[in-house]
């Protein structure tokens, strides 16, 4: 709850797709899907040759949920996003989310007081942006030096 106002505007999107290999802990294949118009969706998405159509799905009676995603396989992802949900319940999710946001908040501080990485952008969800500090001219020959002398020693 804390976090919906970073999903601000979100209502006016026409679709969104977030996936949920990681907070869901679900470890791989499985993405949610929210879309304002199904036709568009399906339409995209089709995979129905002549010899899979028929009246229902013609007539618009019933859902074939194999137009809303893409083949590969087919495997029945939505029974691990089940198993989820009851398992660790709505709690237990917003728990392994905040957890994982102290995880790279705390790691986003370690790295800044490194001396040596510098935090690029502030972490407001799981995704920490880091690179290596530049090093001064002075920096590029103090190394030289330890190298010289590193050197002379063998």
């Amino acid at each position: 709850p804390e976090l919906r106002p970073m999903l601000r505007g979100i209502e006016q999107a026409d679709s969104a797709l977030i996936n949920g290999s990681k907070w869901f802990s679900t470890m791989f294949n499985a993405s949610f899907f929210f879309f304002r118009e199904r036709k568009h969706v399906v339409e995209s998405l089709n995979s129905t040759g002549v010899y899979l159509s028929n009246e229902h799905t013609d007539a618009g009676r019933v859902v074939d949920f194999k137009d809303y995603q893409l083949g590969l396989g087919r495997p029945f992802r939505s029974l691990k996003v089940f198993c989820v949900l009851r398992s660790f319940g709505v709690d237990g999710l917003r728990a392994t989310i905040r957890r994982h946001i102290l995880l790279a908040k705390y790691l986003a501080n370690r790295l800044s007081a490194s001396g040596v990485f510098e935090v690029v952008r502030h972490v407001d969800f799981g995704l920490v942006c880091f690179r290596a500090k530049h090093k001064t001219s002075g920096d590029h020959n103090n190394n030289n030096n330890n190298n010289n002398n590193n050197n002379n020693n063998n």
